[in-house]
């Protein structure tokens, strides 16, 4: 299942009744910006989307999962939703229920040769390991390379990026806590 984040932001800035002017002052984004975004025309970097939804009073896993509780403990391969972003080359495929106050985040990294994710910081913890391919993580001042096998645990309020400099995918199981999406 993909998630159609354009429409959905859109969805909820006007059950908010917040305008595209007032988008704009509350991002420091331009209203041509967010309309592109809320039309699916452009993808924002994965720091400008939290900026927007983050501007809308609401949480990441407000906008990126539908509404509604669930008891399902399990999640099939092919009911997994996946989110994929065309400026990083990313997709994200996630790894669990919509339960609600859930406190950690699996997923899937799936990044092809070249992505990249912006610097971002955040509240909580991360947990990763390779699963194929290669990828650079820098996290503060220290760079690492890591390989197939290799794992990483480090605090999100440290400034961190990742890149695929590699000519083949990379593909991560990555642990948050708490959710980002």
């Amino acid at each position: 299942m993909n998630l159609d984040l354009g429409k959905t932001l859109r969805k909820v800035r006007n059950e908010k009744g917040v305008s595209l002017s007032e988008m704009a002052e509350k991002t420091g984004y331009t209203k041509s910006f967010i309309s592109q975004v809320e039309k699916n025309r452009t993808a924002p970097s994965i720091s400008s989307l939290f900026r927007i939804i983050d501007a809308l009073g609401i949480s990441p896993q407000e906008i990126l999962h539908e509404k509604g509780s669930s008891e399902k403990i399990m999640v099939r391969k092919k009911e997994r939703e996946a989110y994929y972003h065309k400026k990083s080359k990313a997709k994200f495929e996630f790894l669990y229920t919509k339960n609600p106050g859930r406190k950690m985040e699996p997923l899937f990294l799936h990044l092809k040769a070249g992505g990249f994710s912006d610097s971002y910081s955040h509240e909580g913890e991360e947990f990763a390991t390779i699963l194929k391919g290669e990828l650079e993580l820098t996290v503060g001042d220290e760079t690492y390379h890591l390989k197939e096998g290799d794992s990483v645990y480090f605090s999100s309020r440290i400034n961190h990026h990742w890149k695929n400099n590699g000519p083949e995918e990379v593909v991560a199981l990555w642990v948050t806590t708490p959710p980002s999406f």
